[in-house]
């Protein structure tokens, strides 16, 4: 007897490690070549359904028939932040997000990574500061051009918060400034402060116009070459 447990032992160690070396080999198998890994379904409200369906990282790795469960469940870790930074560019700055892996009713068909999103409100616009500096903040002849940079500010108090929107109006204001006669104008420094409990969003901008620069006198030479009637 004394000889018949560490045998029936030593037995039952191997049967385990044969086992537990079965299933690690099956987790670590790559899947089916040519086999779609999943497919994305996104519950939204429209048009953010369609927004998140195409530019959440998710979609990208549909097509990999390589992925491995592994990089697959690493990849739904990490998408809930992906969606947020993307929700946070249409104005969204409170979502709740939900990512889950439904199991694939039959064999043949790929499971379905389901996001839910509930995206709370959205931000406003509640102020916009406009800072000017160089000639343009005090020469008497650009009061009319100081006017119409902020009457003509393409993202006003009142109008929702998105990262294009805010892009927009910067470019804009600076093409405004720089196509008279400032041509070298520039951004100095751009801040969108934005509150996610209030949902709004503070605006500031700085330009600098530099100098202003005009045509001075036109001077013609090598006339003199020509007839006068070809002048």
């Amino acid at each position: 007897m004394r000889h018949w447990r560490p045998a029936l032992a030593r037995a039952a160690l191997a049967l385990l490690l044969c086992t537990s070396g079965w299933h690690v080999a099956q987790a670590q198998t790559p899947p089916e070549a040519g086999k779609q890994p999943f497919t994305l379904e996104v519950v939204a409200p429209a048009p953010l359904n369609d927004f998140v369906r195409k530019h959440a990282e998710l979609q990208r790795f549909q097509a990999l028939d390589d992925l491995t469960p592994q990089e697959l469940e690493r990849l739904l870790a990490t998408a809930p932040d992906n969606i947020r930074r993307l929700l946070g560019t249409q104005g969204y700055f409170a979502p709740r997000v939900q990512v889950q892996l439904l199991p694939a009713n039959q064999g043949d068909v790929p499971p379905v990574v389901q996001v839910t999103v509930e995206p709370g409100a959205r931000t406003q616009v509640t102020k916009v500061a406009i800072g000017l500096q160089g000639d343009v903040r005090d020469n008497p002849d650009s009061a009319e051009q100081r006017t119409a940079l902020r009457e003509e500010w393409a993202l006003p108090v009142g109008e929702p918060f998105t990262q294009a929107a805010w892009d927009t109006a910067k470019n804009q204001a600076l093409r405004s400034l720089a196509n008279r006669v400032y041509p070298r104008a520039r951004i100095t420094n751009s801040l969108a402060d934005i509150d996610p409990e209030r949902h709004e969003a503070h605006l500031n901008v700085d330009l600098d116009s530099g100098p202003a620069y005009a045509f001075g006198d036109i001077t013609i030479e090598g006339a003199q070459r020509y007839d006068a009637d070809m002048a």
